[in-house]
């Protein structure tokens, strides 16, 4: 059951003027995969939510009246996270201005479909009825993806430059840490997510905290929009690979067949680690790394020893292969084993080890940029490989981070090695 946050006000706020801000990381694309959300009934109910193609909607009823605005704009990038302004003010006589959204610092302007809110109407959300963060309030439409540091402000009609910010050396948007002198109204509240125990608390001081329900094992993360890892990629995997736990758990069919899945980031120069725990059916897995420009594609049914010349890789039989050749390298490995992979693209060098042992060096010359790949090696039963760049979906007995302090690995990280996240990429990469 996916994770969401809910509460019901003792009163209602400022039902015509809010602000709602938060940063989610999107996983996939899924019909009303819903962000924010009020419900009282079918025909009293608002929502901010994608389509199946990644539009972003506003969605919604106020007494029987709908309300439906769609971005002409897709948003489809799994890799990166999203800073989203919702911004309320139905006391505007522009129509367009009642409702407004902001993505990345940037207003929305392009609509496709628009059926504008009613000058002066007041939305379900900020009423003394269900809130919702994570799913529309039915019980359908649950989010795939990460959030983090939502803030409501009830009261204030308000711009993405209260909460985010340009960074002067990468150029990107990014979030403030405070926000000096701002007042969050009777029912606003801010979330960051800071406590394993209780994410649904609010650090605002309103003490409007949510109800969390659903939270299984490592629902908080350490990713998060001021430190972005590398997930599988949503948009780069066969059709027999199914993600989950924040595409961080590749579930890989044979279904007749061979297929792969690929990672949100490439790597071109730097030195860096990851583990891959790997459950199986039946051994038949390939851990390694493929060049981005011509590398395999994940749809081939081909193994890596086969029409791929700029690979590197280690798989379940102990082994190795450079370049499309395969050779005897290291111990063989099963269900239940950790495989991690500490690359040098600046020294042309890649150590795997299986459970912490290392497998010894593999010489094979970088030219370009390389993802992380995994495979399913055969074709039936099923394999199943847990990423973990840093931030693991599943629970390690240990706890080892990188010499900047990021991730938390079962393994020792390899001395001058680093996890897989922007902070390290903008310094390494």
């Amino acid at each position: 059951m996916p994770t969401y946050l809910s509460r019901t006000p003792s009163s209602a706020g400022n039902r015509r003027l809010w602000t709602w801000s938060g940063w989610f990381k999107k996983l996939k694309d899924v019909n009303g995969d819903t962000v924010f959300a009020g419900y009282t009934d079918s025909n009293n109910r608002m929502r901010l939510n994608y389509t199946s193609d990644g539009r972003i909607e506003i969605f919604g009823y106020i007494s029987s009246t709908q309300v439906q605005v769609i971005t002409t704009r897709r948003f489809q990038d799994f890799s990166s996270w999203y800073h989203i302004v919702w911004v309320w003010d139905t006391a505007q006589s522009t129509n367009s201005n009642r409702t407004k959204v902001y993505i990345n610092g940037e207003q929305i302007t392009n609509w496709g479909t628009q059926t504008w809110p009613a000058q002066n109407s007041e939305s379900v959300i900020n009423s003394n009825t269900g809130q919702y963060i994570g799913q529309r309030g039915d019980g359908s439409a649950q989010l795939s993806g990460y959030l983090t540091d939502i803030n409501f402000i009830d009261g204030q009609a308000l711009t993405p430059s209260t909460f985010g910010e340009t960074d002067s050396t990468t150029g990107g948007w990014k979030p403030k840490v405070d926000f000096p002198g701002l007042t969050y109204g009777t029912n606003g509240f801010r979330c960051q997510f800071g406590n394993a125990a209780a994410l649904g608390t609010d650090t605002s001081g309103q003490s409007n905290n949510f109800t969390v329900n659903g939270a299984g094992t490592n629902a908080k993360t350490v990713d998060t929009a001021t430190n972005n890892f590398c997930t599988f990629n949503a948009l780069d995997k066969a059709s027999n690979v199914t993600l989950s736990k924040g595409n961080l758990i590749a579930a890989i069919a044979g279904a007749g067949q061979t297929r792969s899945v690929a990672s949100t980031m490439a790597m071109s120069k730097g030195k860096w680690y990851w583990e891959i725990y790997y459950t199986a059916d039946s051994v038949s897995g390939f851990v390694g790394l493929v060049s981005a420009d011509i590398g395999w594609s994940v749809n081939s049914t081909a193994y890596p020893s086969s029409g791929v010349n700029d690979n590197v890789g280690y798989n379940d039989g102990g082994t190795k292969y450079i370049n499309g050749s395969g050779s005897s390298y290291g111990a063989s490995w099963a269900s239940g084993d950790t495989i991690s992979v500490a690359v040098d693209l600046d020294n042309n060098t890649t150590i795997f080890y299986k459970n912490g042992a290392s497998q010894g060096s593999i010489s094979k010359t970088f030219t370009g940029s390389y993802y992380l790949v995994v495979q399913h090696q055969s074709s039936s039963g099923t394999s199943n490989f847990h990423l973990n760049t840093g931030n693991p979906a599943y629970t390690i007995s240990s706890g080892n981070a990188d010499a900047n302090g990021h991730g938390n690995f079962e393994y020792a990280v390899p001395s001058g090695y680093y996890a897989l996240c922007t902070k390290n990429v903008n310094q390494y990469g």
